[in-house]
């Protein structure tokens, strides 16, 4: 059991650092980050090319997404706790309900424009519609076999 604890933790971190890092990197650059390349701090379009209320609200998003995952790297500290449970469902539906946002949109919206899909949208794609729920059910996996080697040993 602890060596299944241990693995999910490691599994939660490493999952962490794609929202901490692009919730991060949105924050501080701003839209012109969703057109960066990795390890290139250029981009065709400058700052000016964006609206303030386009910059505003993309800042805003990534703060949340910030959040998100800073609250998924302070949850591993407290795995085993049953309050724990309660906010891991809410944070999935929350990160669910956004990667529905963001299936909606690569799919529905612009079918013409699969050349311009690239590999952050993808990524963010399988992190919330397949990563975050499945550490979601491994978490109450571990919570129900806690519940019942507990139960055991009062027994």
């Amino acid at each position: 059991m602890e060596s299944e604890v241990l693995l999910y933790k490691c599994a939660v971190i490493i999952s962490s650092f794609a929202p901490i890092s692009m919730g991060l990197f949105g924050f501080l650059i701003g839209p012109q980050s969703a057109t960066l390349s990795i390890g290139s701090l250029s981009s065709a379009q400058s700052q000016q090319d964006y609206s303030i209320s386009l910059d505003c609200h993309y800042r805003y998003l990534s703060g949340l997404l910030l959040g998100i995952g800073l609250l998924f790297l302070y949850l591993v500290t407290r795995v085993l706790e049953k309050e724990t449970n309660r906010i891991l469902k809410m944070l999935t539906f929350i990160v669910v309900l956004g990667g529905c946002g963001r299936l909606l949109s690569l799919g529905g919206f612009y079918q013409g424009q699969v050349k311009s899909v690239n590999g952050k949208m993808l990524l963010g794609l399988f992190m919330e519609l397949v990563v975050t729920p499945t550490l979601y059910m491994w978490h109450n996996r571990i919570m129900k076999i806690t519940d019942t080697s507990t139960k055991t040993k009062v027994q």
